[in-house]
Formats: C-alpha cells, structure tokens, sequence
C-alpha cells in the first residue's frame, strides 16, 4: 500500500471568492432593513440570490462570465485606495 498525500487544488486566481462578491455585489435590502436573498450587481447591476452560509459560487459565475477583467479591476482599485496590492 502506497501513502499519497493528496493537496488541495491550487487556484489561479488572485482573489478568495468572498473578496471577488464582497467588491462586486451589494445585498438588496426590503424597505424595513431585511435581507431579501439577492444581491446587485455593483458594476452591471444584475441581481442573483444568495443566503448566508452558502457560498459564493452564483455570485463569482457571473464575474468571472460577464466581467471577464474582473482580477485586474478588483487588483486597479486595491492600488487606488491603498497605493499599494494588499497582502492576500
């Protein structure tokens, strides 16, 4: 019997799915302040559900299919407000 040590599948992408939502949806809110499960899209302003606790996979689908430069303009506006790339 042979030992593998499986390690998890590197990503390319400079970004966690939680920044990559974070930085491009905002949570679209009732008139009393609750969380209605969809999210805007801050650069388009498409909506697509999320509840808390489920990931990020519907948010970071539709960046990466209908903002393909999503990493350089997440990476543009850290520069901008830091003047420098944060330390992921």
């Amino acid at each position: 019997m042979s030992d593998v040590l499986l390690a998890p599948k590197s990503s390319n992408y400079k970004f966690t799915p939680k920044q990559v939502a974070a930085f491009y949806f905002k949570p679209l809110l009732t008139e009393d302040g609750e969380p209605t499960g969809l999210h805007a899209c801050k650069a388009c302003g498409k909506t697509r559900k999320h509840m808390p606790k489920t990931g990020y996979t519907n948010l970071v689908s539709h960046v990466r299919s209908d903002h393909p430069r999503f990493e350089a303009e997440r990476e543009a506006a850290s520069t901008a407000a830091t003047g420098t790339l944060p330390p992921w």
